[in-house]
């Protein structure tokens, strides 16, 4: 049969092409070979795909992972001071001494003044430190995820540059 269709013409028959089985055998076969070609790049760039995502999220743990444990010392000191200066605060006030009778002197971070004064001023230096580092941290966060992200797009483009086969298969997707 000289008109049987070809993957040059996409398979064209003409209303006088009859169905025979050699019809079928020529198109058939090829198609289904050309699907199993397509099948397995695309296995191939989704494992390639993930692979890439697997890689950036490691990343982001291994730059990120040492200021948030940064952040959590911090935390957790601040409320160990915190419970330690509402202990003190209490055993004062249980005594009968208020605590804004009892004068202190500078010292480290805490200012001369009565006691409760002293630990207030104490408190909210040591929140504000905490606040800072963790709009720090949550900055650092956004700025190194977008600066990740415009790596993935940059070499997501480059691989659609220079992988023709990835060209073809997006044309099937």
């Amino acid at each position: 049969m000289s008109n049987l269709p070809t993957p040059e013409n996409d398979y064209a028959v003409s209303p006088t092409t009859p169905l025979t089985s050699e019809l079928w055998r020529v198109t058939v076969v090829d198609i289904a070979k050309r699907l199993r070609i397509l099948e397995s790049i695309k296995v191939s760039f989704e494992q390639i795909e993930n692979a890439g995502i697997d890689a950036v999220l490691a990343r982001i743990n291994v730059i990120l992972q040492p200021a948030i444990d940064e952040v959590n010392a911090l935390l957790a000191q601040a409320r160990a001071e915190s419970a330690e200066i509402n202990d003190i605060l209490t055993e004062i006030e249980t005594r009968g001494v208020p605590a804004t009778s009892i004068t202190t002197t500078a010292v480290g971070p805490v200012a001369p003044g009565n006691v409760q004064a002293s630990l207030a001023g104490l408190m909210a230096q040591i929140t504000a430190s905490a606040n800072a580092a963790s709009q720090a941290l949550a900055a650092e966060s956004a700025a190194r995820a977008a600066a990740i992200t415009a790596e993935a797009s940059v070499r997501a483009a480059e691989i659609n540059r220079i992988s023709p086969r990835y060209a073809t298969v997006q044309k099937f997707m």
